[in-house]
């Protein structure tokens, strides 16, 4: 078997949790035979890459791509690109892995996937599993972090999206498949968990103290230890604890947790009872824990944590949150002891118990909390799970819906069409300087049948009426005339004359890729849940600059449009029966005022991660008259239109505008907004 793991950690070059899962999985597929791949970042490698070999497994360290583009992107949504990008030129270079293993934390994962759901020749046919660790969009809520601040709510936004599009999710714990249920239902999950070597491990004698190890985090219980520490300490109890772990920003008081911490509790330091020994490298963990008699471990929520399993292997005394794997393997009393996570007064309860234990008694509690461990990560057991899972996903059926994060797509009209494939319509007003250029890049389209239909919306410009007729003479086009009645007139009326199965419109003045409409098309014919395409757009003449375009989903496309709506392919059926134009927004955003409502009904909408069309910038465009009036305005027609959709996701689109922005100041929801500062 050969697998692929992608990945933000992977020793030596980093730890915590990641890391220390990559470093087991890698052990465990080596014993086993099968070959591992590592890809993961590293700002310090050569570009493009670095390759050593660890044993059998295979490391590639990559740094920033410097590649212009990808400066449109943010660091985590480019970090994801540079992943996909990496494993499509390997697979190129080498042929596909048997699967590809990605983690859902920081949506490394989201380009890779959402190239294999627009059917990437590469990518489509690989299975992809997602490993979970941890998703920011749970975490960042329970860190009492901004958890609604670009680009940190699109991260989670990847990473709900990493979820929904896996081919399998391979959960550690039932405590994490629990909480994926109640965030994602349906998905499809298996607990199996994380893999632990080595097989045996030294049981050092019983130690002395208390040690808590882990970041100090909001989120992992440090508040609540201490606060249970203080009751015992402050009842008379001469148990040292000492907290070994790096630091983090607490937001609600805007200041760095250890520094919040060695305040208000620095009588019990000056005491000798609290120590703070910051971050350690592993070795010097691993003698912390072997000198504590007690490991706490206090979580308000935890995946997997291999802490309380290097704790327990080390037979120490577990005293843990009821979150995580330790909820499932720890039995209060008998292998250590359990208390529901942020209740102060039974967490004081089980340390004062543990602390009470004789050595006799710390000993008897530490084995048998080891013989739970070792049964638990027990490497042929977990093997074979991975393996029986490899089997039913190599087995599936193909995904024949795409994995929206939460349009609930409905059954688009049936439609009998004409022998031509693809209708283009190109509405045109006074651009005959532009439109020969743009029907050149139409010539340049393969493998798909076009009808061009470019309606002349009343010109004036006597080049631009006379090199109309010209065209014709050159090109198989059909111009439709008629009076000037503005933008969204035009592309309807184009669209009721159109007699392909799929609609294009494409602007006087812009290209397309030639591969554009055939992957488009593709993408409509396999899925019958999406009803329109998009992709990619490369500025050029006035600008340089990509549009990274994303999926169009709720509650942040009525935030902002993520979607070039001018350049989109539709389902005709679908464009003419629920989505055309309103000429009522006269001054502009007709187009995402389409897609807003066809959304809105369930008529879903995909982007093709890659530049294939090309928008000309001109200082005299639709766009570019733009001001801060007419976009107030077009905003309010917005939301009237679309009353009910917007009231359906007001919650999520109020804490959007409190945390960022007004939406007109958005360009790219993958970086920080300009506001607040």
């Amino acid at each position: 078997m050969n697998v692929w793991l992608l990945t933000t950690e992977f020793p030596p070059y980093f730890g915590g949790g990641i890391a220390t899962y990559g470093a087991h999985l890698s052990r465990l597929l080596a014993h086993y035979g099968h070959a591992l791949t590592v890809f993961v970042h590293d700002a310090e490698a050569a570009f493009p890459y670095e390759m050593r070999y660890d044993g059998p497994t295979r490391i590639i360290r990559f740094p920033d791509d410097r590649e212009s583009h990808l400066d449109n992107l943010g660091p985590a949504a480019r970090l994801s690109y540079d992943y996909a990008d990496l494993v499509s030129r390997l697979i190129t270079a080498e042929g596909a892995p048997d699967v590809i293993e990605t983690q859902e934390f920081n949506g490394i994962g989201y380009f890779l996937l959402q190239r294999k759901h627009t059917l990437d020749p590469k990518l489509q046919h690989v299975p992809v599993v997602v490993t979970m660790h941890g998703p920011k969009f749970i975490l960042d809520s329970l860190d009492r972090a901004p958890a609604y601040r670009l680009p940190d709510w699109w991260t989670g936004e990847m990473e709900r999206f990493v979820l929904r599009a896996a081919d399998h999710i391979i959960c550690p714990s039932r405590f994490i498949q629990a909480a994926l249920d109640q965030h994602l239902p349906g998905l499809a999950s298996t607990v199996i968990p994380n893999p632990y070597f080595p097989f045996e491990s030294v049981v050092p004698a019983v130690g002395q103290g208390a040690a808590h190890i882990g970041r100090v985090q909001y989120m992992k219980g440090i508040t609540v230890l201490l606060q249970g520490f203080q009751r015992l300490w402050d009842q008379g109890s001469r148990l040292p604890l000492r907290v070994v772990g790096g630091d983090s920003f607490f937001h609600p008081q805007n200041q760095s947790l250890t520094d919040i911490l060695t305040v208000q509790y620095q009588t019990y330091q000056d005491a000798g009872l609290l120590a703070w020994e910051g971050s350690l490298p592993p070795d010097a963990v691993q003698k912390v824990m072997a000198e504590s008699r007690i490991v706490v471990i206090p979580s308000w929520f935890e995946t997997y944590s291999y802490v309380v399993i290097e704790a327990m292997m080390q037979g120490r005394v577990v005293v843990a949150s009821s979150t995580g794997v330790q909820q499932a393997i720890i039995e209060s009393g008998q292998n250590g002891f359990l208390f529901p996570a942020g209740n102060v007064a039974e967490l004081a309860a089980a340390i004062s118990a543990a602390s009470a234990l004789s050595d006799d008694g710390c000993r008897q509690i530490g084995e048998k909390a080891r013989q739970t461990a070792l049964a638990m990560t027990d490497p042929e057991r977990v093997m074979a799970a991975r393996q029986a899972l490899l089997a039913k996903v190599l087995n599936q059926t193909p995904r024949s819906s795409f994995p929206f994060i939460r349009v609930k797509p409905v059954r688009v009209p049936d439609e009998k069409t004409a022998s031509r494939r693809l209708s283009v319509v190109v509405p045109y007003f006074n651009l005959g300087r532009y439109i020969p250029e743009t029907l050149k890049s139409l010539t340049a389209v393969r493998d798909l049948e076009l009808e061009i239909l470019v309606v002349d919306d009343g010109s004036t410009d006597p080049y631009s009426i006379a090199i109309l007729y010209r065209l014709e003479q050159c090109y198989p086009l059909h111009v439709i005339r008629g009076p000037n009645r503005g933008l969204a007139a035009a592309r309807n009326c184009g669209a009721s004359r159109a007699r392909g199965e799929y609609l294009a419109f494409l602007d006087a003045d812009d290209r397309v890729h030639p591969d554009y409409y055939r992957r488009a098309a593709t993408i409509l014919d396999h899925y019958q849940d999406v009803s329109f395409v998009g992709a990619w757009t490369q500025y050029f003449d006035g600008s340089t600059q990509l549009w990274p375009t994303w999926n169009p989903e709720p509650p942040y496309l009525l935030f902002h449009n993520t979607i070039n709506s001018s350049s989109l392919v539709f389902r005709r059926a679908v464009f003419l029966q629920y989505g055309q134009n309103d000429p009522d927004l006269e001054y502009g955003m007709e187009d995402y005022e389409t897609v807003v409502r066809l959304v809105g009904q369930g008529f879903g909408g995909v982007a093709i991660p890659e530049p294939l069309f090309h928008y000309r910038i001109r200082p005299d465009s639709m766009s570019r008259g733009f001001n801060l009036g007419n976009q107030l305005y077009l905003y309010r027609q917005l939301a009237e239109k679309n009353r009910e959709f917007f009231r359906l996701h007001s919650a999520d689109l109020i804490q959007l505008f409190n945390a960022n922005s007004p939406q007109y100041l958005i360009d790219n929801p993958s970086w920080p907004p300009p506001w607040p500062g």
